[in-house]
């Protein structure tokens, strides 16, 4: 049957390079595309933002429901909340710190139950549910196979570009609304966020000077002290150092009028009130602009369930369709990006093996056309390897494309060995019947 089957192959040998190798294109065409292969580490990371205006009590109670519906889930095996933090940087990590009206929730799962990704999907769609006003929840999973820490960057990113702020924001708020009635889509996060209430204070310079003071004089006397807090000094035990934070009682900075009541002492030992001095309002704006190649920029990020890579081109059909103009374009990022950079780099690594292989052939075999028939089995290879991933399930990445590098070869030493068989088998039937090698 074998010997039926590998004599008709050989009998039509272009039709089955043909099919064999429009297999392969289709294969490729329907694998999943990433940077990384994926790994369950079994943790995430769930970031809640809240409107920044949010008391931290509010904060708080969000934070506890939703700790109570993830607590509700089987494959839960741990879980840590923090909700508001000013950071730290000692000791071996650095903590980050979080506003009032953030909050930070760690899970470690079993290894039994939903997947990762399966997971956190169930769980956005639950708060989401909920219809809380103004809140964001951006979920982050530890799934790259070199990974080192808790949390990734998310899988997609889209890089909303051009000069209008207000433009740019009404632009990024219709893409996340778009996106927030895809599945395929979660943990969808706007950076930066909503404009955020700020006091201002206007200091009056010339009234100012007339009592010896400056503006970093007040800034660091006044609002620093009553609304945040300053260091003092630090207090020395042995090895360790803490700082001395010093703050206003609540009572006297509960409201706008005790706030502008503080007083400041002039270097001539004159106490001036603060209202004596500025003027306060309150304003909105943003909490940073973000800038990427000299354009503003407005950034939406977002995890992937599923194919990743239908995913992006179902984004990208809705990008290119109605959000590339001179006002606003679009580009799409994150781990994408990563992956284009990683495919083009191993790519060309692929093309400059492979002619540097043809070179050393030539030389070795001193003939151009037995190279060719050597490099013939590499495409037929790669094909190959394509169909294996198909038929298991796994994606192209990264790693499978060294491997790819490493299969070229492989591939080349086996044909090798075939091809200088056929020359001494070659030789030594034209020692038996004399004349010129075949080729």
């Amino acid at each position: 049957m074998f010997k039926k089957t590998l004599d008709y192959s050989l009998g039509k040998i272009m039709l089955v390079i043909l099919v064999y190798s429009l297999i392969g294109i289709v294969c490729f065409a329907l694998i999943p595309k990433a940077f990384m292969p994926k790994v369950d580490e079994r943790r995430f990371v769930l970031n809640v933002t809240m409107p920044p205006d949010t008391p931290l009590e509010i904060t708080n109670s969000t934070s506890k429901r939703i700790e109570k519906l993830i607590a509700g889930y089987p494959e839960i095996k741990e879980l840590s909340v923090s909700v508001g933090s000013t950071g730290d940087d000692s000791g071996v990590a650095s903590i980050e710190s979080l506003g009032t009206y953030q909050a930070r929730i760690i899970g470690g799962l079993k290894n039994e139950g939903m997947s990762t990704d399966e997971l956190v999907a169930d769980i956005s769609n639950e708060i989401r549910k909920w219809n809380i006003k103004g809140i964001e929840t951006e979920f982050m999973t530890q799934q790259g196979l070199f990974g080192s820490g808790i949390g990734a960057v998310s899988g997609l990113m889209i890089e909303v570009r051009g000069s209008d702020l207000s433009v740019l924001k009404k632009s990024a708020d219709e893409i996340r609304s778009i996106m927030e009635g895809m599945s395929q889509f979660y943990g969808i996060k706007l950076d930066p966020p909503d404009e955020v209430p700020e006091l201002r204070l206007v200091i009056d310079r010339e009234r100012a000077s007339l009592f010896g003071l400056s503006t970093q004089d007040i800034s660091a006397m006044t609002p620093l002290a009553a609304i945040k807090d300053y260091v003092a000094t630090k207090l020395k035990r042995k090895d360790d150092k803490m700082d001395i934070r010093v703050r206003m009682r609540s009572e006297d900075r509960d409201s706008l009028y005790k706030v502008m009541e503080m007083t400041a002492y002039s270097p001539w030992g004159m106490t001036i009130q603060l209202k004596q001095i500025s003027q306060e309002n309150f304003v909105k704006t943003l909490p940073v602009i973000k800038r990427i190649e000299g354009e503003r920029t407005y950034l939406l990020s977002a995890n992937v369930k599923g194919n990743f890579t239908k995913a992006v081109a179902s984004i990208q059909e809705i990008l290119n369709s109605r959000y590339n103009s001179d006002k606003v374009h679009c580009i799409i990022s994150g781990e994408m990006l990563a992956m284009k950079e990683a495919l083009t780099q191993v790519s060309f690594a692929l093309v400059v093996g492979v002619i540097i292989i043809f070179m050393i052939l030539a030389s070795e075999f001193e003939s151009l056309f037995q190279p060719i028939i050597v490099m013939t089995a590499v495409p037929l290879g790669i094909v190959g390897a394509v169909f294996v991933l198909f038929i298991t399930g796994q994606s192209i990445n990264s790693i499978s494309m060294l491997g790819f590098i490493m299969l070229v070869g492989n591939v080349v030493n086996i044909s090798i060995l075939l091809v200088d068989r056929f020359n001494i088998m070659c030789d030594k039937e034209r020692e038996k019947v004399g004349g010129n090698r075949i080729f």
